[in-house]
């Protein structure tokens, strides 16, 4: 039976997060280093995933 691994990744740091004021909670993007973080971990990734589920939120 192959292994199955789950990777699980909150976003990067985000507008909410670094005390900007925000509105729409799906709306909320991520800040530049929201954006440094996110491709420092996809430059982890040994393998390209399967399967991805993301939410639709914008900083998703």
């Amino acid at each position: 039976m192959p292994l199955l691994r789950v990777l699980c990744f909150r976003h990067g740091e985000s507008a909410a997060n670094a005390g900007h004021a925000t509105g729409d909670p799906a709306s909320i993007a991520l800040t530049e280093m929201g954006e440094k973080q996110a491709r420092a971990i996809s430059r982890r990734l040994t393998e390209s995933p399967a399967v991805v589920i993301c939410s639709p939120f914008l900083r998703a």
